[in-house]
């Protein structure tokens, strides 16, 4: 009886997970969330393009991998975009410093 009782104790036991190499994929999810992250705001009435999810991504991806563009806020004049690596935002951030159009900030 007391084995059963530790075969059934040990097979509820949660396993840890196996740590193989760290992958690409591995190495995103360590990486905080915000630290991917930049914040937009722009002029509706200044901007040249049609200020889409799609047009967001399409513009920033000289900066790198963007993963997701979400479009906040009632007026449609902010997003937050979520690059692949925390080393996109640094550029983004500093090429949209001094534009009249779209500024780029820090989460």
């Amino acid at each position: 009886y007391a084995d059963k009782m530790q075969q059934q104790q040990q097979q509820q036991r949660p396993q840890p997970p196996s740590v193989s190499g760290t992958t690409g994929a591995t190495a995103r999810q360590t990486e905080n969330i915000e630290d991917r992250q930049v914040r937009l705001k722009w002029s509706r009435k200044k901007m040249k393009i049609s200020p889409s999810e799609h047009s967001l991504a399409q513009l920033l991806q000289r900066f790198g991998t963007v993963e997701e563009v979400a479009l906040l806020g009632k007026k449609g004049n902010a997003a937050l975009v979520t690059f692949a690596s925390a080393q996109s935002c640094d550029p983004c951030v500093q090429a949209y410093l001094e534009s009249d159009e779209l500024r780029a900030s820090y989460v």
